[in-house]
């Protein structure tokens, strides 16, 4: 679950991430005490760039719940957009040990993502997402694949 705010060419966000896990039971679902729950909130700051500015750069940081390390997580983009087609080049870091590597600090991910959004009307599009992305800690590729109602 998130909210976010744009103004401008600038996004603030606030995520609530809850993992089911052995701990706790999925009857915790709003159990938010301070030393019992399994939620982790995440803000988030970025700038979305613009079609002067093509980079996209992302700041984000696990301030509350179950993330002892309240771990932090940067990422920067460049972006291009061509006809009904956005493509993405991305890489995330992480400057410590924690939720996105619990061994150290590092590179998080690297990929390429491509946008397009198939229009069937003035208010209505699908908008159809691949991503083909590497995490250098597992040294494994993912690919990614998302729909949406837009």
């Amino acid at each position: 679950i998130y909210l976010s705010y744009d103004w401008s060419y600038f996004r603030i966000s606030l995520f609530d991430y809850f993992f089911f896990n052995d701990r706790s039971p999925s009857t915790q679902f709003f159990n938010y005490r301070k030393n019992e729950t399994i939620h982790v909130l995440e803000g988030i700051a970025e700038f979305t760039g613009s079609d002067a500015v093509p980079f996209r750069f992302l700041g984000g940081s696990n301030f509350y719940g179950d993330d002892p390390h309240r771990s932090v997580y940067f990422e920067a983009a460049w972006m291009s957009t061509s006809s009904n087609l956005n493509v993405e080049l991305f890489c995330g870091y992480t400057p410590t040990r924690g939720f996105y590597n619990e061994s150290k600090a590092g590179f998080t991910n690297i990929g390429a993502s491509m946008t397009r959004n198939l229009i069937a009307n003035e208010r209505f599009s699908l908008p159809l997402q691949i991503q083909l992305v590497y995490h250098p800690f597992v040294q494994k590729f993912f690919m990614v694949a998302a729909i949406g109602i837009h």
